[in-house]
């Protein structure tokens, strides 16, 4: 084999990584029934930062982070129907100013990570996803958004709850 068919081979081999690139990286896909438990920490909407943040302990370690976890069935089924839907976007740089995070604890111990920049910017266990207004929809929701404190019930809590008003 000559010089040439080795470079012509060698390009060949090069460019169908370079264009096949991270479409072949997914991440795993959640099982609801599998999830224990959501753990989201987030920044107040408009937050200031000096710097970008952009990994999860820099947004745990900011001033004025909040967190809460969700072990509510419903949101969970939510949630997971979301992350599950997102696609990867393997030409994007991966430079996010996170703002929220969201670390999902599964029944066997694993976890998987996910961070997202203010309305724009999805970071998944290390790969970069692309947008989805659904999903931000969803975070503004549920974190942002007041709830009454009978939100989080189950129906038949609700009804558990009124016949207990009414009794009294």
């Amino acid at each position: 084999m000559n010089c040439i068919n080795i470079l012509k081979i060698s390009f060949f081999i090069i460019a169908a990584f370079i264009f096949s690139g991270c479409n072949n990286i997914h991440p795993e896909k959640i099982n609801p029934t599998d999830v224990k438990e959501i753990y989201f920490g987030s920044l107040p909407p408009g937050e200031e930062t000096i710097f970008p943040l952009s990994n999860f302990s820099e947004v745990m370690n900011s001033m004025h982070y909040r967190d809460t976890t969700i072990t509510d069935r419903k949101v969970i089924d939510e949630y997971s129907v979301l992350i599950n839907n997102l696609k990867t976007n393997p030409r994007a740089e991966c430079n996010i100013d996170m703002r929220v995070i969201s670390i999902i604890k599964m029944e066997d111990g694993n976890i998987r990570k996910i961070g997202y920049g203010y309305k724009w910017s999805i970071l998944y266990d290390g790969i970069l996803m692309r947008d989805d207004p659904e999903v931000f929809s969803f975070l503004q929701r549920i974190l942002y958004t007041p709830h009454p404190l009978t939100y989080w019930l189950t129906e038949e809590e609700k009804i558990a709850l009124t016949s207990l008003k009414e009794t009294e």
